[in-house]
């Protein structure tokens, strides 16, 4: 059940409803799963009075979606805002938590992996400190984490945000995901993420292609770096321009390497071009050894300038 639950002081309201304790239960490491000790909410039992935003079990759901860019796993949790994680092309999973009205205080609060209604017999897994801005995006966790709970949602438990409000610290916040209908949303996602571009803009936006000394021809491993950016290029239909940039060592004369350097750059933008990459949107420049970007005092030096340079631009 997703819930934000905020619980302060009551003994009667307390023993009603059954929130006024939490078990210790042990600390698993996020990766591995192996126990660490055990877990103890450390935050004051409030005891008065709660508010409640629920999402019942039977609308809870989860929505995958994406494209090639970036896959999409997100549940809505009622009354506050949107659980999302997200998986990006060139590797990487993140998580956020969008919220409309966020209760929670900034600082740290503790995320845990808590059992759901309908299995209380599992047990309470602390995934660790995380922190908590005022913004919209009010926690930002990266591959890490965002995989722990990714794990513990496969294993039927409910990640769980436990912190203190903002409007008042003597009251408690959770914030809770269900994984109620999460493994069929769950294998969407893993399907999508089988289709994304094996690199994103980032990575491949300033490439280097290497060659051995007094070659131009383009090796295998050049071949595959340039097969992604022509992979990328294709879907994206934003990148307008290629800059091609030839680049020596400083091993011959000014003359031969400019020469050479040339040789290099046109080798790779005819690659490009065999593999469907207009001639008018590449721009093709040689400039022999005039720019090393380290010192050719090394044959491991020299193999860095031996290069050409392929820039995308948007």
């Amino acid at each position: 059940m997703n819930r934000l639950l905020i619980k302060s002081q009551s003994v009667a309201l307390c023993a009603a409803l059954f929130f006024c304790a939490t078990p210790a239960a042990q600390v698993y490491d996020p990766v591995t799963l192996q126990p660490l000790g055990a877990y103890q909410d450390t935050r004051q039992p409030q005891q008065l009075a709660y508010a409640r935003s629920t999402t019942q079990i039977d609308t809870a759901h989860w929505y995958a979606g994406g494209d090639k860019f970036s896959c999409s796993l997100s549940q809505d949790i009622k009354r506050l805002g949107t659980a999302t994680f997200t998986e990006h092309a060139g590797g990487g999973t993140d998580f956020i938590l969008h919220t409309q009205r966020n209760p929670l205080a900034a600082g740290q609060v503790m995320l845990v992996a808590q059992a759901p209604v309908w299995a209380p017999q599992l047990t309470p897994r602390s995934l660790g400190p995380v922190n908590v801005s005022r913004g919209k995006q009010a926690v930002q966790l990266d591959s890490h984490l965002a995989n722990a709970m990714l794990a513990s949602l496969q294993r039927g438990m409910a990640p769980e945000f436990q912190g203190v409000a903002w409007f008042d610290t003597q009251q408690t916040v959770d914030v809770s995901m269900s994984p109620k209908h999460f493994l069929s949303a769950y294998d969407q996602f893993l399907s999508c993420s089988e289709q994304l571009l094996s690199k994103n803009f980032e990575q491949i936006s300033r490439s280097r292609v290497h060659f051995d000394t007094d070659k131009h021809n383009v090796n295998a491993q050049a071949r595959a770096l340039l097969d992604d950016i022509v992979e990328y290029s294709k879907v994206d239909k934003t990148v307008k321009r290629f800059y091609i940039d030839g680049h020596t060592d400083d091993v011959h004369d000014r003359f031969y390497n400019i020469e050479l350097s040339k040789r290099r750059a046109r080798a790779v933008a005819a690659y490009l071009q065999r593999s469907g990459i207009s001639k008018k949107r590449i721009t093709t420049r040689y400039h022999g050894e005039r720019y090393p970007v380290v010192p050719n005092t090394s044959d491991a030096n020299r193999h860095k300038n031996r290069r050409v340079t392929v820039r995308l631009e948007r």
